[in-house]
């Protein structure tokens, strides 16, 4: 059976714009223009859905996020409403007993941020080492850094003798080699392995609703931007048993885990069950809000303090050189103009040593890429993929951790249209939740928690921003023929929303809902219904 939407404004991204109705037959577009043509061509058992004045375009793509990771957070203790030390320690002491957490069990806690703490520091062991019966780790929101207690660092074997690992740091008391809790970059991420992971049920149910958020923000195809065996493992037993209901690519962690395209070869580049292994993910340096971010020019009022890279320039050629090599699309998580630039370099060695192919390759956040570092992207065919909710969430950071001149051109967006440079936009979920319609409006609006414009000439206008959700991402993921446009003989992906989004005032954008997620011609979001009940 095929569906003729009709009677609501359709945003095709294509040339022909608001047609009178769309045909889809069995998952594909089969046409889509004015309704005489669709009643030659449709059939009696054909379903008419009448849009009712609301608007229906192109589901999105996520370009960039961790669907895995967000399923994982959904267990641990919710951290984003603490406002001081206190709060940590009184939520976390809640979540221990609502749970039932035993003597010896880990209590994890993610998304606070020091930056919105009363005390406007980074807690320390001496403030989780009140929970002196269970080991402790919290998370920062931007998942680069995290305390640990006392009976966690034992645990990490992590001493007075402890080095600091290269690409991180060891937080440690003034004037003393005692580790204080704080671990930065790698040092954080190398002793997160070693968390206890729930079974694979637990897994499971938790990558489902981590699924389903994607789904009720209209999102069909999502992204696992770091995938190690723990991820790719997942990732495939979930395929293999057909419990994937949206499109999900993965990327492998290249450092330590690049044998997962070799083990995995059955599904790279190409789908199989709604799984794709699109290439691999690299590190180049760590968080703008963090200060972990490597940059040419000091941070302000830091000294000569830069941030730092995660790796030197050789061996970020070797990571390039074998993705041209295997022509396989590689990410690089770029923050810092320090770390864009030795992206920028990095890569244009390898094409000069490999040839270049047509990987595009995703320069991943961004945000304080240089806008005259934007002719090098251009010309080395790069997609700067931005997260361009930074300038919302942590614009007002930026200003004191950059000064004006550098913060009102993060995530330069316009500069990148301007020299018509294709680009993506992304949450990085679970830093944020994977709200695109939050983006959009974050895009062509630059406005901070503080209510002020921030980059005004950065702004742009919502139908690129739209674009940077939807068939733009489309091609960043090689799918350009198949998604990000409502066009005869594309997937039949589309979202419901209740109003255009390119006739409301740009600033109310944000107040504009999900109606309806719909995958190649079914449901599987309607807002007039329980989610559970359509599964």
């Amino acid at each position: 059976m095929g569906h003729i939407y009709y009677n609501g404004d359709i945003i095709t991204l294509s040339e022909n714009e608001y047609p009178e109705g769309v045909y889809e037959k069995n998952g594909i577009i089969e046409y889509v223009g004015e309704i005489s043509e669709i009643k030659k061509i449709c059939d009696d058992k054909d379903e008419w859905v009448d849009l009712c004045g609301k608007t229906l375009c192109p589901a999105f793509i996520d370009p960039h996020s961790h669907i895995t990771s967000l399923a994982n957070t959904l267990r641990l203790c919710n951290l984003s409403k603490a406002n001081c030390f206190d709060d940590i320690k009184n939520i976390l002491e809640d979540f221990k007993l609502k749970r039932n957490i035993k003597k010896g069990e880990w209590i994890i806690g993610f998304g606070y941020d020091n930056n919105f703490l009363i005390e406007k520091k980074h807690p320390d062991k001496t403030v989780l080492d009140f929970f002196n019966e269970n080991p402790v780790l919290i998370t920062h929101t931007s998942g680069h850094m995290g305390v640990a207690n006392s009976m966690a660092l034992n645990i990490f074997s992590i001493d007075e003798n402890s080095e600091n690992p290269e690409g991180g740091v060891i937080g440690r008391f003034e004037n003393s080699k005692e580790p204080n809790g704080y671990l930065e970059e790698t040092a954080f991420i190398n002793v997160s392995k070693n968390i206890p992971e729930p079974n694979f049920d637990e897994k499971v149910k938790l990558f489902k609703e981590a699924e389903k958020i994607y789904i009720q923000n209209g999102i069909l195809t999502a992204q696992e931007g770091f995938a190690t065996y723990s991820e790719a493992d997942l990732l495939y037993k979930l395929s293999n048993d057909n419990l994937i209901d949206i499109d999900v690519v993965m990327y492998a962690d290249m450092k330590n885990n690049s044998d997962i395209t070799e083990k995995y070869n059955d599904i790279l580049k190409k789908y199989k069950n709604n799984l794709k292994l699109g290439g691999y993910k690299i590190f180049l340096d760590g968080s703008p809000q963090g200060k972990t971010a490597f940059m040419k020019e000091p941070y302000k009022d830091s000294g000569d303090y830069r941030g730092y890279p995660v790796y030197n320039d050789y061996k970020v050629v070797e990571f390039f050189d074998k993705a041209v090599e295997e022509n396989i699309q590689i990410l690089g998580h770029s923050n810092g103009d320090g770390a864009c630039q030795q992206f920028l370099d990095c890569y244009e060695k390898s094409v000069e040593n490999k040839g270049e192919k047509d990987i595009r390759p995703v320069l991943i956040h961004g945000q304080l890429l240089g806008i005259d570092q934007l002719e090098k992207v251009k010309k080395l065919h790069v997609i700067p993929s931005y997260f361009v909710s930074h300038v919302y969430y942590w614009g007002d950071i930026h200003k004191m951790n950059f000064g004006i001149d550098r913060a009102r051109n993060i995530s330069p967006i316009k500069s990148t249209t301007d020299k018509n440079i294709l680009f993506t936009m992304h949450t990085d979920t679970p830093v944020i939740m994977p709200n695109f319609i939050e983006e959009i409006w974050c895009a062509v609006n630059r406005i901070t928690k503080n209510g002020e414009v921030l980059g005004e000439s950065q702004r742009i206008d919502v139908y690129n921003a739209l674009k940077g959700v939807t068939i733009n991402a489309a091609y960043q993921y090689f799918e350009e023929d198949k998604k990000g446009s409502i066009e005869k003989g594309k997937y039949a992906d589309f979202i419901v929303i209740d109003k255009n989004i390119l006739k409301v005032d740009k600033r109310d954008i944000k107040n504009i809902n999900v109606i309806k997620t719909i995958k190649r011609g079914s449901v599987l979001f309607d807002r007039n219904i329980q989610f559970d009940e359509q599964h």
